[in-house]
């Protein structure tokens, strides 16, 4: 992520910039102006989530990123998992993580 301010442009670590609900790693007097997502090549993407009625916000979302392997089996190589919506800031839910990678996927379901 890409901030800019008065004395100029800085990167912020996805992973660092949102520190607890609505309190980002920015100064009050930064903007934020880019958002860069690398290419997934063929890896697997998601993001589902359960929306609040009125605002359309997420009560609660997950965001997976799976990396298989390219011999036919769906054996999971790697994953990330986020989750918002249960705590007071985004995490990755590294048990997940390390639970998936080596097991064989259905990713018909």
């Amino acid at each position: 992520m890409v901030a800019v301010g008065p004395t100029g442009r800085r990167t912020i670590k996805a992973t660092i910039s949102l520190l607890i609900c609505f309190t980002t790693a920015w100064s009050l007097v930064e903007i934020l102006t880019e958002v860069r997502i690398p290419k997934t090549g063929d890896n697997k993407v998601a993001y589902l989530k359960v929306p609040q009625s009125a605002s359309g916000f997420a009560i609660v979302g997950v965001a997976v990123n799976l990396v298989t392997s390219t011999n036919g089996n769906s054996t999971c190589k790697s994953a990330r998992v986020g989750i918002t919506g249960l705590s007071s800031h985004a995490f990755r839910a590294a048990g997940v993580e390390t639970e998936l990678a080596g097991k064989i996927l259905n990713l018909n379901q």
